[in-house]
């Protein structure tokens, strides 16, 4: 007897669109990052499709309207042929991307702006069509059927009430286009072309500034060949390009940019991840925010199809540390095709292949740790060697000259012992080392300051500590101006009768004040 019984057909509530729609993400900007994450997957395709030649020749463009309060987005890729768009368009997670070849995967993030503004619409065309394909979608009437709890209707009903589609003519051979209309209160930073140029310098698949390249890439050779591979396409905002803000200095601590280190990430033979990070002075943490504003490069960043996962955090707790992650710039670029980002793209897919990886980076943290460290005894001790030599070239009568001498020694001794561990001979090492030992010659060479520190000073200064009465003559007058005065203060001191100080004291007091 046959006791089985029909399966009921599963329904997918009005709550999914409120998923996709209004949940997806906490953070408004990242609504960019999945529509040119789109774009870049368009481009890839022409390409294939030798509607472009290369991936290089991918353009995409944010078009900002603060005033209307629009935002557009629109790309040169293949775009939809005019049967395929509604469906491929209005479809929830029914995308034939893969993650691995593709940069997305799921086919839900085109609604997320929906998220953001009072209707979200879709353009589009096919080479070789004479007309293309609009979608749009009002996110208002979404909203309102979602809050009102007596209307029953399925995810599909939704979407077929809230959508309108028409046929459209563009003089473009081939694009595709997002609209965001009526962008809501509160979400101004989607409007502000400055804030969104300096998210995408970070997270978009697009090149690095032409100074980067000229003076760091080009000269490493490893890096050329891995860079000659790396795809990206051409992001503007308002038609003014985006680069990926690395250059010659790192922007929150001023420290130049001594060379670049490449690094590869391998389980037995096969490569899961190439990286790179700045060999820099390490002069100190980088800070979160340089004038208010987020420093755009602070931290390894891990990309796949060399777009952005997570945010600058994402790899903190992977170090000995937290904060050792912020004395670096980098980036670490996944290769394997079994390592994706998960459903957000705040970090990858839980896989064996992911797993490794983050294995494989706490031990790569682990030997970067010596680097900074290292970076951080040098600096110690070219400070002390500074105040060293400062004081055996002082004309100062009271400082100690034997015990400076032996302050000079112990800091070149540190210097010496510092550049002979094992890490100071990697080729991480070697430039750090190098550096140091440089700025060691230089303070040695120029009595205790460096030739720029000595133009700043056009006379000498006497330091005096804040209890002194004439610490407020020494931004005014030499040291020798202020011991001539210090001596006829003691003078008339010492003769002043004894049972009238207090008036000797005020004309003290008179004197430095008009000196001032």
């Amino acid at each position: 007897m046959d006791n089985s019984t029909k399966t009921p057909k599963p329904v997918f509530g009005k709550n999914i669109i409120e998923m996709l729609m209004f949940n997806m993400y906490d953070e408004c900007k990242v609504i960019y990052r999945e529509y040119i994450q789109n774009s870049f997957d368009a481009i890839q395709e022409a390409v294939t499709k030798n509607l472009l030649p290369n991936v290089n020749n991918g353009i995409v463009n944010v078009a900002v309207d603060p005033k209307h309060r629009t935002v557009t987005i629109r790309d040169n890729g293949t775009g939809i042929s005019l049967e395929k768009a509604p469906s491929a368009l209005l479809n929830i997670a029914a995308s034939e991307k893969d993650g691995y070849v593709q940069a997305g995967q799921y086919g839900v993030g085109r609604l997320v702006g929906a998220g953001f503004c009072s209707r979200l619409v879709f353009r589009t065309k096919a080479s070789g069509e004479k007309e293309g394909t609009e979608v749009a979608i009002n996110s208002d009437l979404a909203r309102s059927i979602i809050r009102d709890k007596n209307n029953r209707s399925d995810a599909v009903t939704v979407m077929s009430e809230i959508s309108e589609v028409r046929r459209i003519t563009d003089s473009d051979d081939h694009f595709f286009e997002v609209t965001l209309e009526n962008i809501k209160e509160g979400y101004d930073e989607l409007l502000s072309a400055d804030e969104i140029m300096s998210y995408l310098s970070a997270v978009a698949p697009i090149d690095y500034s032409m100074p980067f390249k000229n003076l760091l890439i080009s000269k490493n050779e490893e890096f050329k060949e891995l860079y000659s591979r790396m795809k990206y396409v051409n992001v503007s905002v308002n038609n003014k390009p985006i680069k990926k803000n690395y250059g010659k200095t790192v922007i929150g601590t001023g420290d130049e940019i001594l060379g670049i280190e490449i690094f590869h990430l391998k389980d037995e033979e096969e490569e899961l991840a190439w990286g790179w990070y700045a060999i820099t002075p390490f002069s100190k943490e980088i800070p979160e925010k340089v004038n208010d504003e987020f420093e755009p490069n602070r931290g390894i960043r891990l990309r796949k199809n060399n777009i952005q996962i997570g945010d600058a955090k994402l790899l903190d707790k992977y170090f000995h540390e937290a904060r050792g992650n912020h004395y670096f710039y980098g980036e670490i670029h996944v290769v394997s095709a079994d390592i994706v980002p998960d459903s957000t793209r705040q970090g990858l897919a839980s896989t064996h292949e992911a797993i490794r990886l983050y294995d494989l980076l706490r031990e790569k943290f682990t030997e970067m740790r010596q680097i900074y460290y290292m970076a951080s005894e040098l600096k110690r001790a070219v400070r002390d060697l500074n105040v060293g030599v400062s004081k055996v070239n002082s004309d100062n009568k009271d400082v100690d000259k034997v015990q400076a001498k032996g302050e000079v020694e112990k800091a070149l001794a540190t210097i010496e012992r510092t550049s002979g561990k094992e890490i100071a001979s990697s080729s991480a090492g070697t430039p750090l080392v190098e550096y140091y030992q440089n700025k060691s010659k230089e303070i040695q060479e120029n009595g205790g300051e460096t030739p720029a520190e000595k133009t700043k000073k056009d006379k000498p200064t006497v330091k005096i500590v804040a209890s002194d009465e004439l610490s407020v003559l020494s931004d005014k007058y030499s040291v020798e101006s202020i011991k001539v005065i210090r001596k006829i203060f003691a003078i008339l001191r010492r003769k002043w009768e004894s049972d009238n100080k207090a008036t000797l004291e005020k004309l003290i007091a008179d004197t430095i004040k008009a000196l001032r």
